[in-house]
C-alpha cells in the first residue's frame, strides 16, 4: 500500500491551494502591494495576456523572460502588448519601448518571479498555533490508524505539496514540542516509527560506512532510503518513507550538494555560494531529469508497479507528467487499485478515464470522520477481494 498526497491534503491544515494563493497574490496587486518599480506593470501585463491569475502560466512566462536573447521572449514580447493595438502599430511610440524593456528585462523578470515564489513559501509554511499542531495528529494518527493493516513495515508517501506537515507529523509525535514556551508531549507512548525524506545529517561510503557529517547539515542521498530500510527491519520499527516530487521549502542547492536548511528564503552561504531554491514550478519541469528529482520520480514508478493499493488524498491529477506515470503503471500492474480521495472525485476521474476501471472514488473532504469511514470501508473491500 501507498499514500499520495495532494494540495486537498494540506489545506484542512491551514495551507491554501495554489489556486487559492494565486487569487490572494492578485488581491495584493490590486492593492498595491507590489512595488511601484516596475514589478506590477509587468505583472498586470501577463496577467491580462494569459487572461488568468494562475501562477504557474505567470511563472512559466517569468522563466522565458529572464533571458531576453531566448526565442520564446521574442515570441511573447508581442503578446504582452496586445492589449493597446494602436500603440503596437507605432513602432516609434515611447510607452511600446518602455514595456518591451520591461518585459525582457532579466533583472525585472527575475525579481518578479522572486516574489512570487517567496509568496507560495511563505503560504506554505505551518503556523506554529497549537490548535493546527493538535489537528496534525489527529488527522493523522487516524489515517494511520486505518492503514495500519498494510502488512509491510515499510510504508512510502509521495507527494507534490512543498509544506512540512508531513515532517512535522514525525517531529510531533517522537519529542517533546516547545510552543510559546510550554512543553507539549503529544505521544502518550513511544511509537516504533522510524521516518526518511532522503536527507540525512551522516552519509554513507560506497562500501556503505556511515560517516558523520556537520550538525545541522541534511545533505540529499537516495541511498539511505535503503539503508534506514536495513536499520529499521533489525529493530523492528515501522518506517515511513517521504518522497516529495516538487521539493519543498526546506531544499536548497548548494554548489553540487542539495541540502536542507531550516530558513524560509534563499541566503548566500557562508562562503558567498549562492544557494538556489529546489522546488520544481511549471517551468522547471525539465528539472525532473535531474536529482533528486529524477530519483524521486523512478520511486513513483516501482512502488506503482509493485504495490496493489494506492490511495490519492487532496491530488488534482493537473501534472501531465504524473498522469502518463499513473496511466503507464496501470498498463504494467492492471491489479493495482487506487482509490481517489477527493471532494468532488467523480470530476476528478474524467481526467483519467484510460485507468477508470481501476479506481474507486472515495468523496468527502480530507480530515472529515466521514471521510475517514468511507475510506475505511472502501479499503476493507480491498482487503476481503485480495
Amino acid at each position: 500500500m501507498m499514500l499520495f498526497l495532494g494540495a486537498g491534503a494540506s489545506k484542512p491544515l491551514g495551507i491554501p491551494t495554489m489556486e487559492e494563493m494565486s487569487e490572494k497574490f492578485e488581491d495584493g496587486v490590486k492593492y498595491g502591494e507590489l512595488d511601484n518599480n516596475g514589478d506590477e506593470k509587468l505583472y498586470t501585463n501577463i496577467r491580462e495576456t494569459l487572461n488568468s491569475n494562475n501562477f504557474e502560466g505567470i511563472l512559466t512566462i517569468l522563466e522565458n523572460l529572464t533571458d531576453s536573447r531566448n526565442p520564446i521572449a521574442r515570441y511573447i514580447v508581442p503578446l504582452l502588448l496586445t492589449n493597446d493595438e494602436n500603440s503596437i502599430n507605432e513602432g516609434e511610440n515611447r510607452e511600446v519601448t518602455d514595456i518591451v524593456e520591461l518585459a525582457v528585462s532579466s533583472v525585472l523578470s527575475k525579481r518578479l518571479k522572486s516574489k512570487i515564489i517567496e509568496f507560495v513559501k511563505k503560504n506554505c509554511a505551518l503556523k506554529e498555533e497549537e490548535e493546527i499542531l493538535q489537528d496534525i495528529i489527529r488527522v493523522y494518527d487516524r489515517l494511520f490508524e486505518i492503514l495500519k493493516y498494510n502488512p509491510s513495515s515499510i510504508f512510502n508517501i509521495f507527494t507534490t505539496n512543498y509544506d512540512l506537515i508531513i515532517e512535522k507529523y514525525y517531529d510531533l509525535l517522537t519529542y517533546e514540542y516547545n510552543l510559546f514556551s510550554k512543553k507539549y508531549n503529544y505521544v502518550e507512548k513511544l511509537r516504533r516509527i522510524s521516518y526518511t525524506d532522503g536527507f540525512f545529517s551522516i552519509a554513507f561510503t560506497a562500501s556503505g560506512e556511515i560517516i558523520n557529517i556537520a550538525d545541522g547539515y541534511y545533505a540529499w542521498n537516495p541511498k539511505g532510503y535503503d539503508e534506514i530500510i536495513k536499520y529499521a527491519n533489525n529493530k523492528d520499527i515501522r518506517t515511513i518513507k517521504l518522497f516529495k516530487l516538487h521539493g519543498s521549502i526546506d531544499q536548497y542547492i548548494e554548489g553540487d550538494k542539495i541540502v536542507k536548511r531550516d530558513i524560509l528564503y534563499s541566503t548566500p552561504t557562508t562562503s558567498g555560494e549562492e544557494r538556489l531554491e529546489s522546488m520544481i514550478y511549471p517551468m522547471r519541469e525539465k528539472e525532473v531529469y535531474k536529482d533528486p528529482f529524477f530519483e524521486l520520480f523512478t520511486r513513483l514508478k516501482t512502488s506503482l508497479l509493485s504495490e496493489k493499493i494506492c490511495i490519492v488524498i487532496g491530488y488534482s491529477f493537473g501534472d501531465e507528467h504524473i498522469r502518463n506515470i499513473f496511466f503507464d503503471a496501470v498498463k504494467r500492474n492492471p491489479e493495482i487499485k487506487i482509490l481517489l480521495g477527493d471532494k468532488k472525485p467523480n470530476e476528478l476521474m474524467k481526467k483519467l478515464k484510460p485507468i477508470k476501471g481501476n479506481l474507486i472514488p472515495i468523496e468527502g473532504e480530507f480530515g472529515k470522520e466521514t471521510f475517514f469511514e468511507r475510506l475505511e470501508e472502501e479499503l476493507e473491500k480491498c482487503k476481503s477481494n485480495n
